[in-house]
């Protein structure tokens, strides 16, 4: 069981290393945004607020000017090219919020032969709602008093979002064979870093937490050789975390918080690149 990188995607699966080590910053910086037109190839999905648009954003070197728009919630299918390697994918980012993603669900999932995988965001609990009114209600009505009491709830939540993608998954593979991996971007690390070791256990499929048990449910079902599922570390901005009475402090700095992001995109792109 480990954290996926590019390292071991190398070892393990064979596939030759780039040779050039800033390939990732040349093709994500060109990557330019697209008409909304076309087949989606890749998807990114996961809870409000678990850092989708960010995590997207970098990928266009901007993610900063993102931030400091203070971007709200996500209610449209966002749509970016992204090139990986010798290839630019069409991506598309899914609201968090249900009742938002009819569309996006359907141009992405339904009949869709052209989508070959599935970057799940999430982030091992710690995440508020950008509302402060919602976020004073969870507070006062819900008792969620403490960041461990809001990371309870959220990954709970998580579980039926991963149910709820998977869902998804299972009628695209009943009908076309293009889809081929997963992987689950296990973001904010920097709010975590001395808990790497749970939050993979609990994120693995052969780990010990509920997320991981439906993943390996998942893939016992549709077959391993079927569908590769991969757990990836990765940290679009670092970034304190406030709730309540409470601050949670950064651990890393921005050159650290670089390299994460860095590792988390060549292996997404050597992933792309194998199938």
């Amino acid at each position: 069981m480990e954290w996926i990188t590019a390292f071991s995607f190398t070892a393990r699966t064979g596939v030759a290393a780039y040779s050039n080590r800033h390939f990732i910053q040349e093709y994500f910086v060109k990557a330019k945004a697209l008409l909304n037109l076309g087949k989606t190839q890749i998807i990114v999905t996961g809870m409000p607020s678990a850092g989708k648009s960010m995590l997207v954003g970098q990928m266009h070197g901007r993610a900063r000017e993102l931030y400091h728009e203070a971007p709200g919630e996500s209610k449209s299918v966002e749509v970016d090219a992204i090139t990986l390697g010798e290839w630019t994918k069409l991506v598309r980012v899914l609201p968090g919020q249900a009742g938002y993603r009819v569309q996006g669900e359907l141009e992405a999932f339904v009949d869709n032969d052209a989508l070959e995988g599935l970057i799940h965001v999430v982030d091992f609990g710690y995440s508020a709602p950008r509302d402060p009114v919602v976020a004073s209600e969870l507070i006062r009505e819900d008792g969620l008093d403490t960041v461990q009491k809001l990371r309870a709830r959220n990954l709970d939540r998580e579980i039926d979002a991963i149910k709820l993608e998977l869902s998804n998954v299972r009628k695209l593979l009943a009908k076309k064979n293009n889809f081929k991996w997963i992987v689950i971007a296990v973001n904010k690390v920097d709010l975590f870093g001395g808990d790497l070791q749970n939050a993979l256990e609990h994120y693995h499929p052969n780990g010990s937490g509920a997320f991981g048990r439906e993943l390996k449910e998942f893939q016992a079902h549709v077959g391993k050789d079927n569908l590769k599922i991969y757990i990836a570390q990765t940290c679009a901005y670092e970034d304190d975390f406030r709730w309540g009475d409470e601050l949670l402090k950064s651990t890393i700095g921005h050159n650290a918080q670089k390299e994460l992001l860095r590792e988390f995109m060549k292996s997404v792109s050597m992933i792309s690149r194998d199938v």
